[in-house]
């Protein structure tokens, strides 16, 4: 086993460091990639169109990216980051007039951000309650919390109103492609312990493209391995078992990956739909007769089917002119039809003369059966009714990416469940990827990381060789503090959701007369 060789399907950010991390320990890796360049959903590209790069989706790196950053760092790339304090809300037709919302690392700034405006004060305290509500429930908790959504946890407390409500809809829609009443709770409270925990800064940005500041860095490392091979355009298409092992891998053409063996091991970096195609009923069988299959929590490759992705669309809007008002860090479009969000990439990235918006439509599925050129109507439609005074002849170009066929991850009620650990029933067969168990829940960069460490640290116990790779754990409140900031404040608490419920209660008896 000491001789065997790690193939590697799939070369996106997962499959990469998979492939780094296990080079530096002195394996032999072969990457097997179908699209012609490595990256996966993690790079840009040049637009026909206008041959400028165009990422995929604005890529953010909150601090609590712990091992996102010291990939960075370990590249070089970390110099590229451009830290950002703040960000800001936009109500339709009120723009110049922002939300400006702070990072929380004072009180100050709690305070500012209570009084900002996205609601009224004592809705933002009750909203502010929940979370620390949701940050105080133990771990032991995790199958209650997988199993209920945001929406139901928040509907489940005394303190829930409607406008508490809509604004976590709207959040948690534009931060992961996901309605609150189908995100799972322990979802939302890994995200908001990771925020909690590392105030500052609030999130970073690369100052360019993603392709040519982080992966292409990182491609580079892994052809400058003599014991790394890169082969693009090769599509794996099926697995061949013999018993408990995977023998053979038959790419799209009808030829088998040539050198590959049952004494090699292999790692899938894919996408979970595409995964759930590839794993045969021949992959099913071998994992049962293993008699493991990770007889923990019953997870099996066939429970891929469980899990979900949609399209989050990208876009880009490049004016004519600078418009004037617009900040240099994130916006987001308060009740947004689509979860349109935006960032003006030309105040961070260099040769950009004019106003450059990076969009993401987070909820793109209501146009997912249309053409792309009615969907991009109707996405440019909505965005100019929140920036009054721009219209459609400001605008050079705009380039839609529907990301149609790189779906998201969602994180579901009871995904958890279902998630691949980075080991399976097939005894040479590892997964990795952003829909893996990791650290971190939600679909980021930080999750294929993280998922990749645990993947390259399995493959290495598997070969008896000592595993020297260590998965960073994202920093998290104290829970006790977050129980003791519970109750602390439940006196103030108690009556204002009493004398919430009461007015609201009187509206609508006047509304009803």
């Amino acid at each position: 086993m000491g001789e065997s060789k790690v193939v590697i399907v799939g070369g996106g950010l997962a499959g990469m460091t998979v492939a780094r991390e296990l080079a530096e320990q002195g394996l032999a890796v072969r990457i097997i990639e179908a699209s012609p360049r490595l990256g996966g959903k993690a790079t840009a590209h040049r637009a026909d169109s206008t041959g400028q790069w165009e990422d995929h989706g604005y890529h953010i790196f909150p601090g609590w990216y712990v091992n996102t950053r010291r990939l960075l760092r370990e590249l070089g790339c970390d110099k590229y980051l451009v830290d950002f304090h703040r960000f800001h809300w936009l109500r339709r037709g009120e723009f110049p007039r922002l939300m400006t919302m702070l990072e929380l690392s004072s009180l100050p700034n709690i305070w500012h951000n209570l009084n900002v405006g996205v609601m009224p004060f004592p809705e933002m305290l009750l909203s502010g309650y929940f979370l620390i509500d949701l940050l105080s429930q133990p771990f032991r908790h995790r199958f209650y919390l997988d199993r209920i959504s945001v929406a139901g946890f928040l509907r489940s407390r005394f303190y829930a109103s409607d406008r508490i409500a809509k604004a976590h809809h709207q959040f948690t829609l534009q931060a992961g492609s996901i309605p609150y009443y189908e995100l799972s709770a322990m979802t939302l409270q890994k995200i908001f312990n990771g925020w909690g925990k590392v105030r500052s800064p609030n999130l970073s940005i690369l100052s360019g493209n993603l392709r040519e500041y982080f992966i292409a860095p990182l491609e580079d490392d892994l052809r400058h391995r003599s014991n790394v091979e890169i082969h693009c355009d090769q599509e794996v298409v099926r697995i061949e078992t013999d018993g408990a092992r995977i023998s053979r891998l038959w790419l799209r053409g009808g030829q088998p990956v040539p050198g590959a063996g049952a004494d090699d091991l292999y790692v899938l970096c894919i996408p979970h739909g595409r995964a759930h195609a590839l794993v045969n009923s021949d992959v099913y069988r071998s994992e049962r007769e293993s008699g493991s299959g990770n007889p923990d929590d019953q997870v099996y490759l066939s429970d891929l089917f469980q899990l979900r992705s949609a399209p989050m669309a990208a876009w880009h809007v490049r004016m004519k002119r600078r418009i004037p008002g617009i900040p240099r860090e994130h916006v987001n479009c308060a009740d947004s039809r689509y979860g349109i969000s935006f960032i003006d990439i030309s105040q961070t990235w260099s040769g950009l003369d004019t106003t450059v918006l990076n969009c993401i439509a987070a909820y793109y599925e209501p146009l997912s059966q249309l053409s792309k050129e009615q969907a991009e109507d109707y996405l440019l439609a909505e965005l100019l009714e929140y920036l009054p005074g721009v219209s459609r002849d400001d605008i050079a170009v705009t380039y839609l990416q529907p990301h149609m066929r790189e779906p998201l991850f969602l994180n579901t009620l009871a995904a958890w469940t279902f998630r691949p650990k980075s080991t399976t029933g097939v005894a040479n067969l590892f997964m990795a990827g952003d829909y893996c168990r990791s650290e971190a829940d939600l679909t980021t960069m930080e999750s294929a990381i993280g998922s990749a460490l645990r993947a390259a640290k399995a493959v290495l116990e598997s070969t008896g060789r000592r595993a020297r790779i260590t998965e960073l754990k994202i920093p998290a409140l104290s829970r006790w503090m977050m129980v003791l900031a519970k109750y602390l404040a439940l006196p103030l608490v108690a009556p204002l959701a009493l004398w919430l419920k009461l007015q609201s209660s009187q509206e609508q008896t006047t509304s009803g007369k």
